[in-house]
């Protein structure tokens, strides 16, 4: 536009310096650019935005402004036309019928006239609006419908934004004012005093001089950010309306040989975001007031292509936005094109058990997310930082890992060494959209605790003979067992019991035998389990030992016994019994007289 190259030609020998706020421009490695809508060509007169794909299409300038829609869709102005970009890279004329004019309020935008549009914003109920040189802004609804929002008292306006409750800020950068536009088209001053100049920065911005303010943009906090174009700076104002310039937020050269210069966006993560029309990049500006080149190598050129973007020619970027995937819109005007630069998001998670002990395995995971809009690059990788000594990450590739990808890796080995371990793990990609969410932390507590493992030795046994078994409790941990540590055993058969077993205080390394003695009293085949406990263990899976103890038939010790005849006794019996029946033939005799001897 004449009007505003000349603007900006009667500025181009100016030096200013802002004390305090020039930094110096560092290079930020970004992800791969790529070309959206346009073939790069020269192109007049642009009537309509044809049918197609969008690559495809000769655009006229590659966009006075941009602005994307919440389903993601991309929104180019013409001069006279708006071409909308769906997600599948086609584009449509979506509004203005080729014709340069102000007619049509009241009915479809495609069939309304707009002369040299300047200005795009969505609201959050999706209408968009529109700002021109014919003066005044225009409201397109979600049915297409296009109307006067306001006219702006015949002043043309630049850059739009509209807040979180719906009200529309907009720049008159011929005025250098920054206006509010209600809902009834009341008309407010927010900043400026109506004359250029730089002044103003610590009080109300309605007593501040601006000079040629064109780009707008609300950061989360609801705070309005402004391009002061010929200042060369952004300016900040506040909730209260205090107006101050933004550290590091600072041009290296001023806008004015772009279309309509100079775009500001923020993305998701609150970088700040300025399309530096003369100098042929587009600047990130961090919360700590930290400026990097996101895109252009600053020499005027169309190249770079598939490539890195900070390795990528621009000529003329002028206009910024972002969509909700964290891919950025460039309105590369004099290339006549619009370009794209995804951006990968690396987010680590950990799941890392918080406690192990010396000598036991150990397992745990990272695990890294890419939630940006675009790949890791090829040197992105993982690293985990204060592991405790025998625990190593595992193989962990995150090189080119795809948006909406995720990897898995594992952390594991055997600690040696006791202690509490404050643990780190870190994805890297320098061309990470958001550096705060690269790392996740974690603390393993590493304990020197015992181990104590039962054995058992129970042979089997004969009822009513006097048994001998045992138990055996090693203690193979890394400190000695607890004073309250005891060993039992449970099934064993009648008779039988556990010795005295104190294993309280076992030293590492240490074991004790414990006797199981007695005498059984039945025969069977009995479920016994040895047993260990020790609130403190390490390992409880050892801490038990069941066997089966077999115990035979015999004589039961509370019988009455019924003694069987030795050999050398069955003879006396035998007399015993001969004696008595003869003794019974004698008495049964009859009784023989005995002879008196006669008398002498």
């Amino acid at each position: 536009m004449w009007f505003k190259r000349f603007i900006g030609s009667s500025f181009a020998g100016r030096s200013l310096v802002i004390t305090g706020l020039l930094a110096l421009t560092g290079i930020a490695q970004a992800q791969t650019i790529s070309t959206v809508a346009g073939t790069g060509t020269t192109s007049t007169g642009l009537s309509n935005c044809s049918s197609g794909p969008a690559t495809q299409v000769n655009l006229e300038y590659g966009g006075n402004d941009i602005a994307v829609d919440s389903q993601g869709n991309l929104y180019i102005a013409e001069s006279h036309v708006i071409c909308k970009v769906d997600t599948n890279g086609s584009i449509t004329t979506f509004a203005g019928n080729g014709a340069a004019g102000n007619s049509g309020d009241g009915g479809l935008a495609t069939s309304a006239s707009f002369s040299e549009i300047t200005g795009l914003a969505f609201d959050n109920a999706g209408n968009l609006y529109v700002g021109s040189m014919a003066g005044g802004i225009r409201k397109i609804d979600a049915s297409g419908t296009v109307t006067l929002f306001s006219d702006l008292n015949g002043r043309s306006p630049f850059g739009i934004a509209v807040d979180s409750s719906g009200k529309l800020y907009t720049s008159l950068a011929f005025q250098h004012l920054v206006v509010k536009v209600d809902g009834g088209g009341a008309i407010t001053t927010v900043a400026g005093v109506g004359s250029a100049g730089y002044s103003g920065d610590g009080g109300a911005a309605t007593s501040a001089a601006l000079n040629f303010p064109t780009g707008l943009a609300f950061d989360a906090a609801g705070h309005l950010h402004m391009a002061d174009v010929q200042n060369r700076v952004v300016r900040k104002i506040d909730a209260g309306g205090i107006i101050s310039s933004v550290p590091g937020a600072n041009f290296s050269n001023d806008m004015g040989t772009s279309r309509y210069s100079s775009g500001l966006a923020f993305d998701r993560v609150g970088n700040l975001y300025i399309s530096n029309g003369q100098d042929n990049n587009v600047l990130k500006v961090d919360a700590n007031g930290v400026n990097t080149a996101v895109a252009g190598t600053g020499a005027a050129g169309y190249s770079g292509d598939g490539g890195p973007a900070t390795n990528a020619q621009l000529r003329g970027a002028s206009a910024v936005a972002f969509n909700s995937a964290g891919a950025l819109f460039i309105s590369d005007a004099y290339n006549r094109v619009v370009r794209k630069v995804v951006f990968s998001d690396l987010v680590m998670a950990v799941a890392l058990p918080g406690s192990t002990a010396v000598g036991m395995p150990y397992s745990g995971t990272v695990t890294i997310t890419n939630n940006g809009s675009g790949p890791a690059d090829a040197a992105a990788s993982v690293s985990i930082t204060g592991l405790p000594n025998g625990i190593t990450l595992g193989s962990c590739n995150v090189a080119h890992l795809a948006a909406g990808a995720s990897v898995t890796c594992s952390v594991n080995g055997t600690a040696t060494t006791a202690g509490s371990f404050a643990v780190t793990a870190a994805a890297t990609d320098t061309a990470d959209l958001d550096p705060r969410n690269n790392s996740a932390t974690a603390t393993i507590a590493v304990g020197a605790f015992p181990d104590l493992a039962v054995s058992t030795n129970l042979p089997a046994g004969t009822v009513g003979t006097t048994y001998s078994g045992s138990i055996t409790i090693t203690n193979g941990g890394t400190a000695p067992a607890s004073a309250s540590a005891a060993a039992s055993v449970t099934g064993l058969p009648a008779g039988l019991v556990l010795g005295a077993c104190n294993i309280a205080n076992l030293a590492v390394g240490g074991s004790v035998t414990c006797a199981i003695t007695g005498t059984p009293t039945a025969a069977g085949s009995f479920a016994a389990t040895a047993a260990v406990t020790d609130s403190t263990d390490s390992n409880t899976a050892n801490n038990t030992a069941p066997a089966t103890l077999t115990i035979v038939g015999g004589v039961p010790v509370n019988a009455v016994a019924t003694p069987v005849p030795m050999l050398g006794q069955w003879g006396s019996i035998l007399l015993v019994l001969l004696m008595l029946m003869a003794g019974g033939w004698r008495a049964r005799r009859p009784a023989q007289r005995v002879p008196v001897p006669p008398a002498s």
